[in-house]
């Protein structure tokens, strides 16, 4: 089952997003030009944003977005493997972030015949990440 949750009804990426970027500044090596914690994730979100208009405007791929954003950030002129790889590290610590899902299986509220083994939550900044893989039957 694929849900798109573009309001964040069903998913927190806000708060997914920002505790990963946390986690991501106390992490990593190279982000000492901000001035605290709290510069770096303003500016992450908004180089987030920034990049991410630019695939959704058929501007650039979505993984071209993360290298450029990567980019920007760490003011450093990464090649794309490098990129790729520092990208990695912040999805850990984005989906070690996400919270449970709907707190329960009967607040999912499936209609019908509809049966899931595994939800798919699609949201603006991640459209292509498996979230949950759940036992509804």
């Amino acid at each position: 089952m694929i849900l798109f949750d573009i309001d964040e009804t069903l998913f927190d990426n806000s708060g997914a997003e920002i505790k990963a970027s946390k986690r991501f500044y106390q992490k990593t090596k190279g982000l000492d030009h901000f001035e605290d914690l709290d510069d770096f994730v303003g500016q992450w979100r908004a180089t987030t944003e920034t990049y991410l208009q630019m695939f959704i405007d058929r501007r650039l791929s979505f993984q071209e977005q993360r290298r450029r954003r990567l980019r920007d950030i760490f003011r450093q002129p990464f090649s794309d493997e490098e990129a790729d790889a520092l990208f990695k590290k912040y999805l850990l610590y984005y989906e070690e972030s996400w919270p449970p899902l709907c707190g329960e299986k009967k607040d999912l509220h499936l209609t019908g015949s509809a049966h899931a083994d595994e939800i798919y939550i699609s949201t603006p900044t991640y459209p292509h990440r498996k979230a949950w893989t759940l036992q509804l039957n």
